[in-house]
């Protein structure tokens, strides 16, 4: 079964978001990460397609969706996505949010919980405490003070070379040519807008985590086991700390990316609580 593609407009923008299936059926959201995109997605979305209804939206500034005229933030994104769901005639949806996804999973059910039925985070970007994350989150700030033209070097994960070097190391893949391939993808930045990633990441660091104290539908973890970039350790600490009744369980095999190192796994995961 193919995707379908449905645009949407609204304050003299257009949008887009794609579908997969019956929409009689169980709907499920799935939210990329951090300069994700559907086509990214395609392979772990086909194994969730039978018996479910897949909605994924191109974000506003990502893939055929404009920018907006406000900040690229996980607010805004959560009214971009209750109009999604509106124009898809969607009442209530499982919602699947990978690193990113998954906070702005978290801020659609604070601000709309009745068209939520649960919440599957994966992967989510917590290192609060961290020497690392630390540094990175203060650099953030700093560029929000510096002109425009030097503000990305700021990120210094959008190196080119240091993102090549990172994801050669960091992506658990067992083949080196897959590895490779994901890794030089990170070289090519033509379909992204800085000043979107900006705000993207900028809304990673600023992240209240405690908002997770006040959701009341089921919310399932599901973490890479060698996931180098967020620790799994951080986010037992987190759900220990903030809501002990979310279900957490560790992806054999994957890293910070299950959702392309290894999607039937994580696929197989999520469909044992829907």
């Amino acid at each position: 079964m193919e995707f379908k593609r449905h645009t949407l407009k609204d304050d003299g923008k257009t949008f887009t978001y794609w579908t997969l299936g019956n929409n009689k059926k169980q709907s499920l959201l799935i939210l990329p990460g951090l300069t994700g995109q559907y086509k990214d997605l395609a392979q772990f979305i086909h194994h969730l397609e039978k018996n479910n209804f897949i909605i994924i939206p191109d974000l506003p500034g990502w893939g055929e969706s404009q920018q907006l005229d406000k900040k690229h933030n996980l607010t805004e994104y959560s009214h971009f996505l209750k109009k999604v769901l509106d124009d898809a005639e969607i009442d209530k949806t499982v919602i699947v949010g990978h690193c990113l996804g998954s906070l702005l999973a978290i801020t659609f059910a604070k601000l709309f919980p009745t068209r939520v039925n649960k919440l599957f985070l994966i992967t989510p970007p917590y290192e609060d405490g961290s020497m690392i994350f630390g540094v990175l989150k203060h650099m953030g700030e700093l560029s929000q003070h510096m002109p425009r033209a030097v503000q990305s070097l700021f990120f210094l994960w959008r190196n080119r070379f240091v993102g090549f070097a990172a994801a050669m190391f960091l992506l658990r893949f067992k083949s080196f040519r897959k590895r490779a391939y994901y890794s030089l993808k990170t070289l090519d930045r033509s379909n992204e807008v800085e000043d979107v990633v900006i705000d993207n990441t900028l809304s990673i660091y600023h992240f209240n985590w405690n908002v997770l104290k006040y959701l009341n539908q089921p919310i399932y973890v599901f973490h890479g086991e060698r996931d180098l970039v967020i620790m799994p350790k951080k986010i037992e600490q987190l759900i220990e700390k903030l809501h002990g009744d979310i279900v957490f369980e560790l992806i054999p095999n994957a890293g910070h990316l299950p959702p392309i190192e290894t999607p039937e796994t994580l696929a197989r995961m999520i469909l044992e609580h829907i």
